[in-house]
This record gives C-alpha cells, sequence and structure tokens, in this order.
C-alpha cells in the first residue's frame, strides 16, 4: 500500500511539473505536443506504478477537428482558431496504419475524393524553339556567263523585297554573251551539217549560261544579239540577302542574292531525353508565341537529331509548320507543344499524390471515415485528360500521374486535405512505420551549386511569405523580381526533372512580380508558388540547417501549404487575422 501511495505521490508530482511547464510555454506545444499524447499518458502512468487500464481520468482526451495536434485533457476551446474540442473517442483513434474521421472532421477539413479511374489521358511536351528558314527552299541566284559582267539594272534592290516566280531579278550586260551571239546567227543562216551542228553546240552553250528557248527564239526572230540579259526568279519567296549593286561587275560564279520561300519554315527546339520516348516524326504539335496574338499554329515534327547534346542533355528536334500566312518569321522565338496520347492508364489526380523523397503516397479511403496511407509506384507523369480516345486536346487544367503499382480501378483517394490527414498519420506514427529509419530519408539532392541557389531562393520565398503573413503586397512584387532571377539562373545549370520543376516555379513567381491584383490574387498565386515549392523540396531536401518547417492551414479554400523559417506559425494566408492557424506538414528533409 505504501508503494503504491508513493507511486500516486509521484504521478501527481510530475502532472503539475509537466502543467507548470505548459503555463510556462504560452504555445502549449510541450503540453499538446507530449502530455497530450497517448503514448506519453502510457509512460507517465507506468511511472505512477499504474496499468494502462488503471481508471484515471487523464483517459480522456479532447481535440480540435481543423487542428489535430491541439489536445487537452478537458474540454475547451482551440487556442488558434476558438473553435470547440471534442472528445476523442476510442474508434476514432485509429489502429494500426489506419485512421478513422468523423464526418464533422472530413466537412470542416475541406476533405474531398476521386476515383481511381482507367482513363486516356495526354502527356504535354513544352519548348522553347528559334524559327529558321527552310533550308530546302533556299536558291542562290549567281551569275553564269563566263568573264566579267556588269550590273546593268537590280529589280530587286533590298533585302526583305518579295518576288514571285518567274519575276525578273538583275539585268547583266556581258561581251562574252554578245560575242556568242554573233556566232550563233553566223550559223543559223547557212546550209549544211557542219552548220546545224555548230548552231547546237552553241544553243546549248547559251543554254548552261541560263538563256532559255524562248530567249533563243527571240534571238533568231530579231537577227541580231540581246544586248542585256536579265535573270528571272526560279521561285516565289523573299530577298534574304544582296551581294551586289547596280553598276557593279561581277565573274562568272559570283553569288548576286540569296532566295527563301518562307511560306514553310523550320523551327528548331530541344527535347530531354527522358522524354524522347514519346515523340516521332510525323507527330503533330501546336506552335505559340507573343507575336502571334493569341494564335496556334500547326506543325510537325521533321527531324530528330539522333546525338545527345553532352551539356544539357537534350535532343535536338526540328519541326516543320506552314506559313503561307507569313506570321513567323526567321530568327522569332515561340513555344511549341506537343501531346501525346496515352490510353488505357490507372490514374489518380496530381493533388492525391505525396511525394516523400523518392516514395510516393496516397491517403485511400476505405469508407465509414477510415483513411490510410498508401504506397504508390508512378509511371509517366504530369497527364492531362484528354476530350476523347486518341484525342489531343485538353478537357480540363487538372494534371494526372499514372499509377503502375498501388492501387486498382474503382478505389477512393484524398484529392484535398490529404496534407492534413497526412499531418494526423505522422503524428499517430503510421507514415513512420513506411518510411526509411531515422536519418535515412530519401531525397536525391542537388549539387552544391544548386543547393547555394536554392538557399537564395528559399530566402526570397520567405520575405514573400513575412510580407503575406503582415498583410502588405508592396514588397512582394519587388521581391519577386529578385526570387525569378534566382530560379532562372538555376534552370541554367540544371536539366530534367529538376529544371522542369524550376521553370514551373518561375512561371508563378513571375506572375507575383507582374501582379497588380489585390491581397487575394497575390495570395491565390502564392499558393501556386507554395505547391512547386514544397514539392520541390519533398523531392530534392532542403539545404543542411536551412531551418525551414513545413505548414498547411485547413481554413485556406484550395491549397492551404506553405514553408517558413522557424516553428512560430506566421500564416500567410490569413494574415493577422488568423495568423497562428496551420498544421506542421512532413518533408523528406536531410536535416533541420
Amino acid at each position: 500500500m505504501g508503494n503504491k501511495r508513493s507511486g500516486l505521490y509521484l504521478l501527481v508530482l510530475i502532472l503539475a511539473i509537466l502543467s507548470g511547464m505548459g503555463m510556462y510555454l504560452l504555445s502549449g506545444s510541450l503540453w499538446e505536443g507530449a502530455l497530450m499524447h497517448r503514448l506519453y499518458f502510457q509512460k507517465v502512468l507506468q511511472w505512477g506504478g499504474f496499468k494502462e487500464h488503471t481508471p484515471s481520468h487523464v483517459e480522456n482526451i479532447y481535440f480540435c477537428p481543423m487542428h489535430p495536434q491541439v489536445r487537452r485533457n478537458k474540454p475547451g476551446l482551440c487556442p488558434i482558431c476558438n473553435m470547440q474540442l471534442v472528445e476523442m473517442k476510442e474508434e476514432d483513434k485509429g489502429a494500426g496504419d489506419v485512421l478513422t474521421f468523423t464526418d464533422r472532421q472530413i466537412q470542416q477539413g475541406g476533405v474531398r475524393f476521386a476515383t481511381v479511374r482507367v482513363s486516356n489521358l495526354l502527356h504535354e511536351i513544352d519548348t522553347t524553339g528559334r524559327v529558321v528558314v527552310d533550308e530546302r527552299l533556299l536558291r542562290t541566284i549567281s551569275s553564269w556567263i563566263p568573264g566579267v559582267s556588269r550590273i546593268e539594272r537590280l529589280h530587286v534592290n533590298f533585302t526583305g523585297d518579295t518576288v514571285r516566280k518567274g519575276g525578273p531579278l538583275v539585268t547583266l550586260y556581258s561581251p562574252e554573251l554578245i560575242t556568242t551571239q554573233e556566232e550563233y546567227l553566223l550559223v543559223t543562216g547557212r546550209d549544211g551539217e557542219w552548220a546545224s551542228s555548230i548552231a547546237r553546240t552553241v544553243e546549248l552553250r547559251l543554254k548552261r549560261w541560263g538563256i532559255d528557248e524562248s530567249q533563243i527564239e527571240e534571238i533568231r526572230r530579231r537577227g541580231r544579239p540581246i544586248e542585256y540579259f536579265t535573270i528571272h526568279s526560279p521561285l516565289s519567296g523573299t530577298v534574304i540577302e544582296r551581294m551586289v549593286t547596280e553598276g557593279e561587275y561581277v565573274k562568272e560564279g559570283d553569288a548576286l542574292l540569296r532566295l527563301c520561300d518562307l511560306s514553310r519554315v523550320w523551327i528548331y527546339g530541344d527535347i530531354y531525353e527522358y522524354e524522347i520516348p514519346y515523340i516521332r516524326v510525323g507527330m503533330e504539335v501546336e506552335v505559340s508565341g507573343d507575336a502571334l496574338s493569341g494564335m496556334v499554329l500547326k506543325g510537325r515534327i521533321d527531324f530528330i537529331d539522333p546525338v545527345v547534346q553532352e551539356e544539357t542533355r537534350t535532343v535536338r528536334v526540328r519541326f516543320t509548320v506552314d506559313n503561307r500566312g507569313g506570321f513567323l518569321k526567321p530568327g522569332m522565338y515561340v513555344r511549341v507543344r506537343i501531346r501525346v496520347p496515352v490510353e488505357g492508364v490507372v490514374s489518380v489526380p496530381e493533388s492525391a499524390v505525396l511525394f516523400t523523397g523518392r516514395r510516393a503516397l496516397v491517403i485511400l479511403y476505405e469508407g465509414g471515415g477510415r483513411m490510410k496511407p498508401v504506397e504508390v509506384r508512378l509511371g509517366k507523369k504530369w497527364l492531362y485528360r484528354g476530350d476523347k480516345m486518341g484525342g489531343t486536346s485538353i478537357r480540363d487544367g487538372e494534371r494526372y500521374h499514372e499509377v503502375v503499382e498501388g492501387l486498382r480501378e474503382g478505389q477512393k483517394v484524398v484529392i484535398a486535405g490529404n496534407f492534413l490527414i497526412a499531418s494526423e498519420a505522422r503524428l499517430q506514427g503510421v507514415i513512420e512505420k513506411m518510411l526509411p529509419p531515422q536519418g535515412m530519408v530519401e531525397t536525391e539532392g542537388l549539387s552544391s551549386e544548386l543547393t547555394v541557389i536554392f538557399l537564395r531562393i528559399l530566402d526570397s520565398y520567405e520575405r514573400i511569405r513575412r510580407s503575406l503573413a503582415r498583410d502588405e503586397t508592396t514588397p512582394v512584387r519587388d521581391t519577386a523580381g529578385v526570387l525569378s532571377g534566382y530560379i532562372k539562373e538555376a534552370i541554367a545549370l540544371s536539366d530534367g526533372d529538376v529544371r522542369e520543376r524550376l521553370k514551373e516555379m518561375e512561371v508563378f513567381s513571375s506572375s507575383l512580380s507582374g501582379s497588380q491584383g489585390d491581397i487575394v490574387e497575390i495570395r491565390r498565386v502564392f499558393s501556386s508558388l507554395s505547391r512547386v515549392v514544397l514539392s520541390f523540396a519533398e523531392r530534392y531536401g532542403l539545404p543542411e540547417g536551412a531551418g525551414f518547417h513545413a505548414f498547411i492551414c485547413p481554413m485556406v479554400d484550395g491549397y492551404g501549404g506553405w514553408l517558413q523559417r522557424g516553428r512560430r506559425v506566421e500564416n500567410p494566408y490569413m494574415g493577422q487575422m488568423m495568423s497562428e492557424c496551420g498544421n506542421p506538414l512532413f518533408l523528406g528533409e536531410r536535416s533541420q
């Protein structure tokens, strides 16, 4: 009996000490993270000499449906959102790898579901291309007449002038040509086989010099030489280079003009080597650009370089585009998009997948409020839903991932609120069971040079977040410009998946720097930026000692995650109105 009483006194003493610490730490994080967790209760009870089933008032746990990390041993209000705490029933605490939520929790947490389907999707490949002339439509106009000739007249006298097939280009005066015509006229009026033979020889010589049959007939009809010889255009096109002026003397073989038919042009672009299996010669592409005023031109893949460029790990691809409207000019930069049909794949929306290093998880809904994390193996990523079998137009903007293993058609997965559920799963140790041991988080890592730039990116991102947490917009636009500069610097040093993620990051940072909207619109763009930043950090880890932590706000309409320095929540979406609203998120960081 004495030992039992001593144990009870010890329990009361421990509870008093921990309660005092909780009062001292106003945030209540120690009380919530340790004492109020059931495992810690069990340890305290064991220290006091009690068994797990020993009746005690601490058996009752109350939590906030919007902020599950807030737990108390008595009813009250959530210190973050002021919501009434709810008693956690035994069946709601989950067992093994399954989490159980009430209908109220699911509704207030903004949890939404989608069904795993076998779909016909589209894979998009985007690249920037440079317009060049079609080399097969190039023509060089040169002098074919022996000796020295004088440029008597230029019918096209500036670069960029347009010509029609058969139109006059250059008129030459050639003494050699006049002498040859006189010889021809001498023998054409004579009888005999020798005269006919010489005439045929001279005719062939004139044709080699560019004089056609009609002009030779004109010489015979006139009975005297043609003093000036005019060169005509072999095609309809544009003068892209002029090498002579009127009055200039030229020799045989000298180039006079360079013409090109621009009704068809080439576009050269670079495709990453991992995307090469998707494309083939003859595949249709879409061409757009700032100079096209919203128009989209159609083209086709004409040639795929058989050699990979080692510096960029890309393959040069040539596209042929009909340009009879003249909208594309050589030297212009355009955007080229390739849409590849991917038929009959098991897929889930992009938002359903959570990346933890090299692993991918989805939250599987089993019905009755029961959910559990499931590891999946992904195939093709960033797919879009097409409008029909084999179609090449996108039906909606939602992106999908192909699931090769881990799910089957007809199952339901969480597509909104899954970060909140994953956070609760981590609190209950469910995700930790699926991850590598401590200190062995699977991230692919960046080069030392890229890591330095990524830290600068995070610093700029943090300044934007702090401004929004203070409800300020002016510093956001200025800092976003700096952020875009760092991202572009990183893009130049990267390739493959890193480059693609950085390019997507740069799109949203540029939108922030140029935004003229109110703070609601700026926060919406920041939400998209944060999704990409967190996804990047999950895949490649956070820089050593950076001190960043991830949070998510369930009150945000849409994606409410963000990164910030320090553990004290400063919500960039709610600002001063509800600055401490946020749940911790698990990232596959290297160290914090």
